[in-house]
Order: structure tokens, then sequence, then C-alpha cells
């Protein structure tokens, strides 16, 4: 495996110099560039379907296309292929071999958008036929309904049979609808209050290489605001919920390299924390991609990375959607926004 990963480091070294030039600090860990522009933020969802391949959203070349035009595209890790899946997807969702996704067609003349729904087995998908369409990202499904407790109504539907996260509506004195955030493993069981409210945890995701779901705030809410960046003098947390109710409770050390919009990513080796703040067009300043290890902050990746990003099922590869600056990153000839991948757990390097 180490192996590997040095002999496809050397050949992107080659192909794609960006890597060690624009400014871009070495990183102590080996990334990989597949060479493909990948979408920006949302819907530029991305999935790892094993620890080798990587479902994204884009052009399946190195040059940018419209959102309509989109592929589902793999990328095979191991082999540095990249396949065409399907074309004109807008958004999916990767669980478990199943998949789920819809496309766009555009009637010629009247522009006018139509939508179709699919989910099934990768390549057995069939149309989607549920009504009132809601989407269980976590789950990768479509419900009719939001599921409704006693307790109040549901903030998060957990990974399968792990539950639900619940508004506590018997709170009194509850502002802006900042809830208190109540586990409820069945419907049966005792509820477990969590120690932490709605905007404290409005990011959930579930990782197999912990068995347990991630919780992050996406910004400091006070008063009815949501605030970006974190205010330096207060603490600022993330959370595992294991399956059982407990918590663990990591804090994040802050300082100038979190002065931004902040997204979290945990792996087996720390949280992988992205800053989307740059300091201008063709200076990233403090954006990037941090390792976070304790109290210990180091800069793995120089540049723009977009809104989602992906960590694999062992918790050590992460695939990142990357351009150098601002003035790469543009919907224009001179994007350079790159699909890329760094593996933290490669032996012999350190942060």
């Amino acid at each position: 495996m180490q192996r590997r990963w040095l002999i496809l480091t050397l050949l992107v070294m080659m192909v794609s110099p960006q890597l060690a030039v624009c400014g871009e600090p070495a990183s102590p860990y080996p990334i990989v560039d597949s060479g493909v522009w990948a979408t920006n933020s949302y819907p530029g969802d991305m999935y790892w379907m094993d620890n080798e391949r990587v479902l994204f959203l884009g052009s399946g070349t190195a040059a940018p296309i419209g959102q309509d035009d989109a592929w589902l595209l793999i990328w095979d890790t191991s082999k540095n292929t990249i396949t065409k899946y399907k074309q004109h997807v807008l958004d999916f969702c990767f669980h478990e071999d199943v998949i789920q996704y819809r496309t766009v067609a555009r009637e010629s003349g009247t522009g006018k958008r139509t939508w179709t729904f699919y989910r099934g087995k990768l390549n057995e998908e069939l149309i989607d036929q549920t009504t009132n369409r809601k989407e269980d990202k976590l789950n990768c499904r479509y419900i009719s309904a939001w599921p409704t407790f006693s307790q109040g109504k549901t903030h998060r539907i957990l990974h399968e049979s792990d539950g639900h996260l619940v508004l506590d509506h018997a709170a009194t004195n509850v502002k802006f609808e900042n809830y208190s955030l109540l586990y409820l493993k069945g419907e049966n069981q005792e509820p477990i209050r969590l120690p932490f409210r709605r905007y404290d945890a409005d990011r959930v995701n579930y990782y197999p290489f912990r068995q347990a779901h991630f919780l992050y705030p996406a910004s400091y809410f006070a008063n009815g605001t949501h605030l970006t960046p974190w205010p330096e003098n207060i603490p600022l947390y993330v959370w595992w919920l294991f399956p059982d109710g407990k918590i663990d409770k990591i804090e994040i050390p802050l300082g100038a390299w979190a002065r931004g919009e902040l997204i979290f990513y945990p792996t087996q080796k720390g949280i992988f924390v992205v800053n989307r703040q740059s300091k201008s067009d063709r200076d990233p300043g403090n954006a990037g991609g941090y390792l976070v290890q304790g109290t210990t902050v180091k800069k793995l990746v120089s540049g723009v990375l977009t809104d989602v990003s992906a960590v694999s099922p062992s918790g050590c590869q992460i695939a990142f959607s990357h351009a150098s600056s601002q003035s790469s990153d543009r919907f224009d000839a001179k994007n350079h926004r790159r699909l890329k991948i760094i593996d933290i757990c490669v032996e012999g390097a350190k942060p």
C-alpha cells in the first residue's frame, strides 16, 4: 500500500506541478491528484465506495462543466483511473452499495428543466416513486414524512437502527428554537438528554471506522444570529455520539488558523478541519486543510477546499476538491480545481 502511494505521488508530481509550486507547502503525507475537475460545494457530493474508489460529480476531464451537464464519476485510486457512470446528475448519496440520485433534462427552446429520481444498488437502480419525497441522506433513501415523537420533532434521522435525534419541545424558556437535543434509540426506550443544543450540533454524519456519529456546529449561534468566524473567547466543541448514548467531547484549539468558515471531518489520526476563508483572490492565507490532534494543529493542504470532502471507511484517506487559490477556482478556462486525496496513515509520515 505504501509503495503504491509513493509511486502515484511521484507520477502526480510530474504531471501536476501545482502541488510543489504556487506557494503551497509540502504536505507531510502523500497527496495524489486525479487530474479531473470536480464540482464545488453542494450539490458537489462525494462518497467513498470502499477504501480505493471515490464517487463524485465532475467533468471527467481537467476542464469545468456546467451543473446540468455534470457526470457522476468513479475514481479508482489504486489504478488512478476515472470511469464515467452517468451524466446530468445533480446530487446523489451512496450507502452500503445503494445509490440515490436525480438527473435533469432541459427542453430545447423553452429551457424547462425536469428531474427524474433514482435509487437502488449500483448498476441496478430504478426510478423512485416515493410520494412527497424527502431525503434521508444519512441512510441514502427517500421518505414521505419526517418521523415525529411525543418528545418533539426529529432533528436528525441517525444511521440505520441507531435511532433519532429529537428536539426537546418540553423544555421551557427556549429562544429562537435552539432546543436541547434528546437521543431516542427506540420508541419504547427512555430518551437520553444530550449535553448540547440544536445549533451546537446541526451537522451530523456517521463514520464506520468508529461506528458512531460525529456532530459539530456549522457556526456560532447567539441571539438568533449565526456568526462566522467562531468567537476566539468561546470554546469550540465537536462531539462523538455512540449507539449506547455515550458522548465524547473534543475541544478544538482556536487561533489565527480558525478565522473563517470551518468544516470538520474526523479521521483515525485526528480531526481534519477545512478553513474556507482566503486572504485574497491570489493569496489563500489561512485557507486550507488542517489536522487537529489534541492541542496541536498542523496545516496539511494550503488553498481553496470546497464545502464537501469525504473520509474513507478506514478513516485514513480524505478526498477533497482543491484549487491553489480563489483566482484559480473561478468558473472559467483558468479554473484549476481538481479532486485529490491525502492519506494520513502512511507509515513513516509525521505531521
